[in-house]
């Protein structure tokens, strides 16, 4: 289980983490615009003070084209309330290069045992999340209902 969000040496340490991958220079840096990667930290930072079994890396992600890019990701899982019961739902939320220009590209990562019922009004067979939000996604209206 996740520490709790306000556990300060929890939150330190994610604030370190992300000082780190968002101030490297060179080849080794994220493809993020430096003008966002600030805001970039704070939206993960209040995203995972409000989810706390979320944890943020770095990963490898490879588009459709098959490009591939050592991006930032939100890795846990989301309690997911279901006929009065909430099950926790594991998902990766990816912040593609252009974000927050656009949305997070966010997927159900199925264990074993788990079946995502098809068809899904909202999870693809790849496991990719579609959501109302994120395809009408306006920088400007959509961050705050992302990060609640």
């Amino acid at each position: 289980m996740a520490p709790p969000a306000s556990d300060p040496a929890k939150i330190q340490q994610i604030q370190q983490f992300l000082n780190s991958v968002l101030s490297q220079r060179g080849p080794s840096a994220l493809p993020y615009a430096e003008t966002t990667k600030w805001l970039i930290r704070q939206h993960l930072l209040t995203l995972i003070s409000s989810q706390s079994s979320l944890e943020p890396k770095t990963a490898t992600f490879t588009h459709n084209d098959g490009r591939s890019a050592i991006l930032l990701q939100a890795d846990g899982t989301i309690p997911m309330p279901f006929q009065g019961v909430s099950y926790n739902i594991p998902v990766v939320i990816w912040l593609l290069e252009s974000y927050p220009r656009d949305p997070p590209r966010v997927y159900v990562n199925p264990t074993r045992d788990m079946i995502i019922k098809r068809p899904h009004s909202n999870v693809s067979p790849s496991g990719l999340v579609s959501l109302p939000y994120l395809h009408a996604w306006n920088y400007w209206r959509s961050e705050e209902k992302f990060l609640d």
